[in-house]
Formats: C-alpha cells, sequence, structure tokens
C-alpha cells in the first residue's frame, strides 16, 4: 500500500493553474488582433463606399452637358428646382444625403481654374462625409462651363 503513496508522477495543482493562466494570456493577446481587424475592416469598407460615391457624383456631373450652375461657391442644397440637384436627383435627396446610404452626406465646392485664362474650366471638390460631419473621402475633377 506505501508503494501507490510514494508516486509522485504527474501535475500538481499549482502547475494546472500556472498553466491555465499562461493560455488564457496568449488567447486574450490573441483575441484582441481579431477585434482590431474586424475595426480596420469595416473602418476601410466605409471608406471605400464613399470613394465609390464621389466617384459616381463626378461622373453624373461630368456626363451633363454646359451646366449653367457652375460659379465658384459651394452647393449645399440639391433640389430639383436647381441644376446640381437635377442632376443629381437619382443619387441624393435635398439635403444632399445619399438615398442608398442616409447616413453620408455629399458636399460639393466649385472653384474657377485661373490657371489658363482663355478656359471655361471650373475645379470640382466632391467630398463625402459621414454622420459626424467628418470627411471619408474627397475626390477633384475638371467640369467645362459655358463659354
Amino acid at each position: 500500500m506505501k508503494k501507490i503513496f510514494k508516486s509522485e508522477s504527474g501535475l500538481t495543482l499549482i502547475e494546472l493553474l500556472a498553466a491555465t493562466v499562461i493560455i488564457a494570456i496568449l488567447l486574450t493577446g490573441f483575441f484582441s488582433f481579431f477585434s482590431q481587424g474586424a475595426l480596420f475592416s469595416e473602418k476601410n469598407e466605409d471608406e471605400v463606399q464613399a470613394t465609390q460615391l464621389a466617384r459616381q457624383v463626378l461622373e453624373e456631373l461630368r456626363q451633363y452637358e454646359n451646366p449653367s450652375f457652375l460659379s465658384s461657391g459651394a452647393i449645399s442644397s440639391f433640389s430639383n428646382e436647381t441644376e446640381p440637384g437635377s442632376i443629381l436627383n437619382e443619387i441624393v435627396d435635398e439635403d444632399g444625403h445619399f438615398l442608398d446610404e442616409p447616413e453620408l452626406t455629399l458636399r460639393l465646392e466649385l472653384t474657377k481654374d485661373n490657371t489658363i485664362d482663355t478656359t471655361n474650366l471650373y475645379i470640382v471638390k466632391v467630398e463625402i462625409l459621414n454622420q459626424n460631419g467628418q470627411v471619408l473621402t474627397d475626390t477633384y475633377g475638371y467640369l467645362e462651363g459655358e463659354e
């Protein structure tokens, strides 16, 4: 009977607890990478979507021949009575919120390009803002105005 109790092979409770704590620490660090990856992925998805919307707006404006709304300044109203609103009415509502993505807002800014006096080009700055008013993306393009 004494032989059974003298055998000390195996793991003690202290060794098991230490191994469990080490594994828990390693797994916590490992899973934090996954949560950070998910956050970055969501942010990048929003930025890509905003970039696509900005390009779509710029393309819609470029397809419109001789737009009379071209003058330097910011455009904040997109009602159907105004020319940029009638051009973009399938994309944004009157307040500039996108119909497909109402949490995103459009802001346009036009500036006359005075680098060459004979041209009638306007620099169009298209900005897409999130709900907090932060710019997710911006893009630039040129539109030719009426002579």
